[in-house]
């Protein structure tokens, strides 16, 4: 049996937590293949391992509102949108869109993230509750 036989061509990932506060993996990479280790060449090293972490990358504010309050691209880009300039207008001339669809994205962003109105919206995306 060779290297290759054991960690394949691409080699091999290997789990070695999976604690909540980091997950870290070892990936296993052949030096050389079977072919030149039949050719009579010898190789001190046989593969490389490289440990990682492999947490996942923390969410922006809005990517967790997004995914908690099942937002559209649609409606994250207004909300992005909202968080640039002011007023209707310059939210519709930002995105290329009508003040109208603003105002739906708007209103359907509002209910469903159970806010009244831009200020809570944006007490909600800064961490506070909507209702203080």
């Amino acid at each position: 049996m060779t290297g290759d036989d054991t960690t394949g061509k691409q080699g091999l990932v290997i789990a070695l937590s999976n604690a909540a506060d980091g997950r870290w993996t070892a990936h296993v990479l052949p030096l050389a293949d079977g072919a030149r280790r039949r050719a009579g060449e010898t190789y001190a090293a046989a593969a490389a391992v490289f440990v990682r972490s492999s947490s996942p990358v923390n969410k922006t504010p809005i990517e967790t509102l997004a995914t908690q309050y099942q937002l559209t691209a649609s409606e994250m880009k207004v909300v992005e949108a909202m968080l640039r300039v002011s007023g209707l207008d310059a939210i519709a001339e930002a995105l290329g869109i009508s003040k109208a669809t603003v105002k739906t994205h708007l209103n359907r962003i509002y209910r469903k993230c159970h806010a009244r109105n831009q200020s809570d919206l944006i007490k909600l995306i800064a961490g506070f509750d909507p209702g203080l």
